[in-house]
């Protein structure tokens, strides 16, 4: 179906011109009867012919117009570029063990926190029990050389008081003040080893939370480089992962 769209100052002058073309048309009719008529002086009206007026026939002119609607065009762009993800790369082991389980195959989606590999974790568990251990027998060992500690300034104190009197004894004293600082070096140094052995227990609880290897981030798995039953060093591959949420 055709279009055609007139602007108002369009169809002003198309009006004057068609006004024109009709008044030229008449008056070359009316000239043409004159000449017709001789010198008689009548006029003979001029016959209707069809097509007269300029269209070629009576029909009026059909003239359709849409109506005008108001939109967005869209249009699709080819771009060539390459995407890259912001967060993306290699999740490594940190502790030192065989591999147990794999719980998070090529192409599964993780999220923050979901184990993605368990290792054996027997000899992690003897290492922490073994600190613990050893945690409780410095403990023990504090308690003892506070006591003896305790026991040697009372006497310590008891032979000072002595020193005026004739049962006082030079050497006895300065024994037993060498016996009480070594009794405060003994509590000094197993207070320092206790407190070692809280660290090693802290990083044997560590090291077995660890074990289990976690995903770091949301994402999908997109490599895996270990297999059940291998042996994981530590910052040995485990798997690759993609943030594909964040590109």
């Amino acid at each position: 179906m055709g279009v055609f769209l007139f602007r108002p100052v369009s169809i002003g002058i198309f009006a004057i011109v068609f006004g024109l073309a009709v008044s030229a048309t008449g008056s070359l009719a009316q000239s043409s009867g004159e000449g017709q008529s001789g010198g008689n002086g009548k006029e003979k009206p001029a016959a209707k012919k069809p097509g007269s007026g300029g269209r070629g026939d009576d029909r009026p002119l059909v003239v359709r117009v849409d109506e005008v609607t108001r939109g967005e065009l869209v249009e699709a762009v080819p771009i060539y570029g390459r995407v890259i993800a912001t967060q993306a790369g290699v999740v490594a082991a940190r502790v030192r063990g065989a591999v147990a389980e794999i719980r998070a195959d090529v192409g599964a989606r993780v999220a923050k926190g979901d184990i993605l590999v368990v290792l054996l974790t027997d000899m992690l568990r003897s290492e922490r029990e073994l600190k613990i251990a050893e945690l409780a027998e410095y403990r023990a060992k504090i308690k003892t050389a506070q006591a003896q500690l305790r026991l040697s300034e009372q006497e310590f104190e008891r032979i000072e008081r002595l020193r005026k009197s004739a049962a006082y004894s030079a050497a006895r004293y300065e024994d037993k003040r060498r016996e009480v600082e070594r009794y405060r070096s003994t509590v000094a140094e197993t207070t320092a080893r206790m407190q070692q052995a809280e660290v090693e227990r802290d990083m044997a609880e560590i090291n077995l939370a660890n074990a289990t290897i976690r995903a770091p981030y949301d994402g999908v798995v997109t490599k895996r480089h270990t297999e059940t039953g291998a042996f994981l060093n530590v910052s040995d591959k485990v798997v690759t992962m993609t943030n594909d949420s964040s590109l």
